[in-house]
C-alpha cells in the first residue's frame, strides 16, 4: 500500500504505526505520535489520509485524537471541526500544502510528519 520508503521510515521511526485502506484512501495511524511543550498532552494518536496517487499528489490535512490543545487553552486555527473516521472522532488540522511543501517523486511520509511537526511547533509558539 506504501511506498517502501515510507514503510521503512515508519517502521524504524514510529514502530505500532497502522496502514488500511478506506474507499481507495490509505489511512495511516501513528499511535503516541509525540507533541512538543506547550500542549495539553504530550502525545495522541495521528491519522494521515492519503489519497489514490499518493505520492505523486500531495497529502493533504490531518488528524488527531484526542484532540489535542495548548495550554493556555487559545484556539488553534483550523482546527475546530471533529470527524469519525473507525468510530473514533478525530480533531482535523485543515492544512494544505503548497507546491514547495510537497515535490512528487521527492517528498515521503518522512517530510510530511517534518512539515507536521513544524506546524505543531507554530501553534504553540509563546505559550509559557
Amino acid at each position: 500500500m506504501l511506498p517502501s520508503i515510507d514503510q521503512d521510515y515508519l517502521d524504524e521511526s514510529y514502530p505500532g504505526y497502522t496502514v488500511s485502506n478506506e474507499l481507495g484512501t490509505i489511512c495511516v495511524v501513528v499511535p503516541d505520535f509525540p507533541l512538543p511543550k506547550g500542549f495539553k498532552q504530550s502525545s495522541a494518536n495521528l491519522l494521515l489520509r492519503l489519497e489514490s496517487g499518493y505520492p505523486d499528489i500531495k497529502p493533504d490535512m490531518w488528524w488527531f485524537t484526542p484532540a489535542i490543545q495548548r495550554l493556555d487553552d487559545r484556539q488553534i486555527p483550523g482546527t475546530e471541526v471533529d470527524e469519525a473516521y473507525f468510530e473514533l472522532k478525530w480533531q482535523r488540522w485543515s492544512r494544505h500544502l503548497t507546491g514547495e511543501q510537497w515535490r512528487p517523486g521527492i517528498d515521503s511520509i518522512q517530510s510530511y510528519i517534518t512539515v507536521i511537526s513544524q506546524d505543531l511547533e507554530s501553534a504553540v509558539e509563546g505559550v509559557a
